[in-house]
């Protein structure tokens, strides 16, 4: 076989390029995902050898971690869909062309690691929150996908999925627990243990065999059935991706020992080894002409080609040559050990010829330590780098019979012993934070903290001279207690005393003129009870009931707020075929100014609260949420003394609101409602003399889930003065200790 030649480099992205995906439309092409919040479609240049950036993708909140193209998905979507993966645990989903997501699918509870097609509109996701998710592209009606089933066993990170070739929908899973499962419809079939460290990634040979690669710098071929057949050795450090070529009879590797290998099936060792001037390669991909490309942590894209025609220039070759001489080594990450800079040769080493491709030499020249590489298509050493310590007194921190760069201390818990957190520079930070909460068994929640951290005390730091001292610490005792938000969850009115209800209903049926019969009763009572489903005529009784005099019609409104907690059929006809009348109904109770406003109005709250019980009732909140929130903030104090109908009970149950319409829109991520929604809390907090406790807290919970881990968010409670508001709020219920610490929590972010 030819070896592979260097074709071209692309650069457009900012930040790491963590994810590829090879795509014929238009041909020959790839999509990337990148740390820099973006993903890109690459085309050919029509007269060159390069690719040009035909399209971006934007909208995530976080690093795009992955990315999957369906082609021609179904009938609603013939030009096929776009779906990335991100840290902020969305999938976003994308139709050709479009810069903006069609719809966001949402559900894992952190990172979205991988992404993968299937036949009929199906896509699997895997998450570091230990599961898979198999998702349906909705064939009936544009712009909708749900999740169809969740997949869960292993017991740490999910790193990578595929689904198998011609196996009737088998799923296979790799994580950071060591082992690898097959799914089929949702059970677990096989668990596939032999790798000692994290499975990374995974690639199907065939509909009965496929790859998987680890940090334990192996790749293994397996049979279906649970069997390894085979391990591959030759990588000094992680594997992160394995992609296989398009004859498969070979398949390629990524890693973080700067190198991309080219391996046979039928072979343990390498065929080719490719070395970049990255340090960690992140994901490779075979395009549909069989040329590789590379995704790696200094934001580049390369392209290396087996043909003659798409090759680089010899001018070209020179270029990457040069970049790749020029790159600095650390000792660390590629195993190299205490290098005897005396008993190295000098470059006369370089007459004799390598034993093998790929194979590494280290030479003295002058001062400095240099790394060449064995390239035995060109026959003939190149320089891969200049090798260098990773502090500026080569003086390292020993942990566990491991030198590191850093060694952090984590207080944990109060009263327990502080644990150790390795780091060097050459790793990935949220990698070693995910490793760290693995190897602890920590919350989840602290990952974006501890990889924060350790980016904030590594600043400046280099692999070579210019090193900070070997010192650190922080605690995360404070975000175990930062339970408050984001909330995810809602807080509903469930509650009902049915026999008083009912009689209630006949007292004021009865007093309004309107006869209500036994079977009215009967009628009623249906709403109440879980095991019976009312008709669509008894919908129509509630419904007329509902237009009863203002005096009279609360007992039906209580009825309406009980029967759509417990009876969601209720809540689909009312919302579906009735969805106009019934908010301008619950608006005319919330806006109303008779003295029989604090019952209506409180009742009318609850009802929609008890809305986000269901997707119906979600949909009829966001549709109709601007009236919503303008009603509510209507009857506002405009001093320090509670208006009339502004009681406990009310406050408490507009801030309910608040808090739920928080949580709805971190999930649908529906801008323009969060910013009106953070501007009516700011109001209702702007004056705290007149908020009970209770009420209080629950507009500081939806103000923080609001604004976490959202940026436009933030700037908007920031230019209204958030912070100032807040911490007068706090201040009226300090003795309140969750008002204190979620105010504290709330200080910290605004």
């Amino acid at each position: 076989m030819k070896a592979f030649k260097y074709e071209c480099t692309i650069r457009g992205h900012e930040a790491d390029v963590r994810g590829l995906c090879p795509t014929s439309n238009p041909p020959n092409s790839f999509l990337s995902s990148s740390r820099d919040q973006t993903a890109k479609l690459w085309v050919p240049e029509s007269n060159s050898t390069g690719f040009q950036q035909q399209q971006v993708f934007k909208g995530h909140k976080n690093f795009v971690s992955c990315i999957a193209v369906m082609n021609a998905a179904n009938e609603i979507y013939p030009d096929g869909l776009i779906f990335t993966g991100s840290n902020d645990h969305n999938i976003h989903v994308y139709l050709p062309g479009a810069s903006e997501p069609i719809m966001v699918l949402a559900g894992h509870s952190n990172s979205v690691s991988s992404l993968a097609v299937g036949k009929f509109g199906t896509l699997v996701s895997g998450s570091w929150d230990k599961s898979a998710r198999l998702w349906l592209m909705d064939t009936s009606a544009m712009n909708e996908g749900k999740c169809a089933m969740v997949m869960q066993g292993h017991i740490a990170a999910v790193w990578d999925v595929i689904i198998m070739p011609e196996q009737q929908g088998l799923v296979i899973t790799a994580a950071a627990d060591k082992t690898i499962r097959s799914w089929r419809t949702g059970k677990c079939l096989n668990v596939f243990k032999g790798h000692t460290d994290c499975v990374r990634g995974l690639a199907a040979l065939s509909s009965e065999q496929f790859l998987s690669c680890s940090n334990d710098a192996t790749i293994r071929r397996w049979s279906i059935d649970g069997q390894c057949l085979q391990t591959y050795y030759g990588h000094s450090n992680f594997v992160y991706s394995v992609t296989v070529l398009n004859d498969g009879q070979e398949f390629v590797t990524s890693s973080e020992d700067r190198s991309v290998k080219v391996w046979r099936v039928n072979e343990t060792n390498p065929t080719q080894s490719i070395a970049t001037p990255a340090q960690s390669v992140w994901d490779v991909v075979t395009l549909e002409n069989d040329d590789i490309a590379f995704g790696s942590s200094d934001a580049t894209i390369r392209i290396f080609t087996r043909s003659h025609d798409r090759a680089a220039t010899l001018e070209e070759c020179s270029a990457y040559e040069k970049e790749l001489s020029n790159s600095r080594i650390s000792q660390e990450g590629n195993q190299l050990g205490d290098l005897a800079v005396n008993d190295l040769p000098g470059r006369e080493a370089l007459e004799k010829q390598g034993e093998k491709d790929g194979q590494t030499l280290m030479l003295r020249h002058d001062a400095v330590v240099e790394a060449y590489q064995w390239n035995a298509a060109d026959g003939k050493w190149m320089k891969v780098g200049d090798v260098v310590g990773s502090n500026a007194t080569g003086k390292k921190t020993m942990y566990q019979g491991k030198e590191y760069d850093y060694v952090f201390t984590i207080d944990n818990e109060d009263g327990k012993p502080p644990l150790n957190l390795p780091y060097n520079l050459t790793e990935d930070p949220w990698f070693a934070a995910q490793k760290f909460i693995d190897d602890q068994n920590l919350s989840q929640a602290h990952l974006d903290t501890i990889a924060n951290f350790i980016m904030d005390n590594t600043k400046g730091a280099e692999i070579g001279p210019t090193q900070r001292p070997n010192v650190g610490s922080f605690k995360i005792g404070k975000v175990q207690k930062n339970t408050y938000f984001p909330k995810t969850g809602y807080i509903l009115f469930e509650s009902c005393n049915v026999n008083a209800m009912l009689g209630k209903l006949r007292e004021f049926g009865e007093k309004s003129g309107n006869d209500v019969s036994e079977s009215d009763i009967e009628c009623f009572k249906r709403f109440t009870e879980v095991t019976t489903t009312p008709s669509a005529s008894d919908v129509e009784f509630l419904w007329k009931a509902l237009h009863w005099k203002e005096e009279f019609v609360f007992p039906v409104l209580d009825l309406l707020r009980f029967s759509i907690s417990c009876q969601p059929y209720v809540t689909q006809q009312i919302c579906h075929d009735r969805a106009k009348d019934l908010l301008l109904i619950l608006l005319s109770h919330i806006r109303g100014t008779s003295p029989l406003v604090p019952t209506n109005r409180l009742i009318s709250i609850r009802i929609l609260n008890n809305l986000f019980k269901t997707l119906d009732g979600d949909a009829f909140i966001l549709a109709g949420c601007v009236e919503i929130i303008d009603a509510v903030c209507s009857f506002l104090p405009n001093d320090q003394t509670p208006v009339a109908g502004n009681n406990k009970n009310i406050q408490v149950a507009s801030a309910t609101l608040f808090l739920n319409l928080s949580v709805l829109i971190q999930a649908d991520m529906c801008r323009k409602v969060s910013i009106r929604c953070i501007d009516a809390i700011l109001q209702h907090l702007s004056n705290p003399q007149a908020l009970v406790a209770e009420a209080l807290f629950r507009h500081l919970v939806a103000l923080g889930t609001l604004v976490f881990d959202d940026k436009v968010a933030l700037q908007k409670a920031c230019s209204l003065n958030a912070l100032s508001v807040v911490n007068k709020a706090s201040s009226v219920h300090s003795s309140t200790p969750k008002i204190s610490e979620c105010s504290q929590f709330l200080v910290q972010i605004l």
